[in-house]
């Protein structure tokens, strides 16, 4: 009889307590901020680590998880009695997790050979961040309460994420500069023609979509965007950050053009707003 546990990293920024009450195993990034370490919303929560961005002089880091906590994850699971193993990553192109969780598998199979038939664990990359796997890693628990075999709940991930589509804006340009995503001149300005860009998340790779010089005309563009793009009837989600009245109006927005409204919201944990800022709000959909 198939047991499936699902496991992903705290870049999905499904909130601890539903992930717990969801059966999701989510597993902590450490962030360093200067001389402070800490892991990713279980030491620190979203308001205190944006407070934490906002005063520091340098951009925090963040550290992926390594084989070896994932390889004593996997364990865990085999020993409470999973025989099926699922665990997401955050993009494989911006994080060394996807990998570690691979070595974790073979590390596990050559100190547990007795199990090569009796455990499977699959490792799957989500190709973005945040909201965009967490979406479908709460519908695959849900599919997982509801008695789904593997089989279907590895197809609909797999299906999902090779059609995601992500789109957000960028409120201020400060924490892309601090990063380094772009340099201070054109930070600068940027700043000062008021430009609010409006960026892609697709097959791994960030892109620059457009951008805007108004909050309500990039929230308009987004919206315009994914009405076009979505696959009708598919759920989508929102992102946003320190101003939820953005989420609030971009939503109304696409409940009027779409025909339905978000089936949630999500709040940027480290690993976008770090490089993009807390300052953000966005859409994670199934595209056409």
């Amino acid at each position: 009889m198939e047991k499936i546990k699902l496991m992903t990293d705290t870049a999905c920024d499904i909130p601890l307590s539903e992930a717990e009450k969801l059966g999701i195993d989510v597993l902590s990034f450490v962030i360093t901020a200067g001389d402070v370490s800490f892991l990713e919303r279980r030491e620190k929560s979203d308001e205190e680590f944006y407070e934490l961005l906002k005063n520091s002089t340098t951009i925090p880091t963040t550290a992926g998880l390594n084989p070896w906590e994932l390889q004593k994850a996997y364990e865990k699971h085999a020993e409470d009695g999973y025989n099926e193993i699922i665990f997401v990553s955050i993009n494989a192109a911006g994080s060394s997790t996807y990998q570690s969780a691979l070595t974790a598998k073979d590390m596990f199979y050559e100190e547990h050979e007795d199990l090569k038939e009796a455990v499977h664990i699959h490792v799957i990359d989500s190709t973005s961040y945040s909201f965009a796997y967490g979406l479908p890693l709460i519908k695959a628990a849900k599919m997982v309460a509801d008695s789904a075999d593997v089989s279907a709940v590895l197809s609909y991930l797999q299906d999902f994420i090779a059609h995601q589509r992500v789109y957000f804006c960028v409120y201020t340009l400060d924490y892309a500069k601090k990063s380094g995503r772009i340099s201070c001149a054109a930070a600068v300005v940027g700043g000062l023609l008021g430009i609010k860009p409006i960026m892609k998340i697709e097959n791994s790779v960030i892109t620059n979509a457009g951008k805007t010089r108004s909050s309500k005309a990039a929230l308009t563009d987004i919206c315009q965007r994914v009405a076009s793009e979505i696959k009708q009837g598919e759920e989508y989600a929102l992102i946003v950050g320190i101003h939820p009245e953005y989420a609030d109006e971009l939503n109304s927005m696409l409940t009027e053009k779409v025909g339905y409204g978000a089936s949630r919201i999500f709040k940027p944990g480290a690993a976008i707003a770090i490089n993009a800022g807390p300052d953000l709000c966005g859409v994670a959909f199934y595209h056409q």
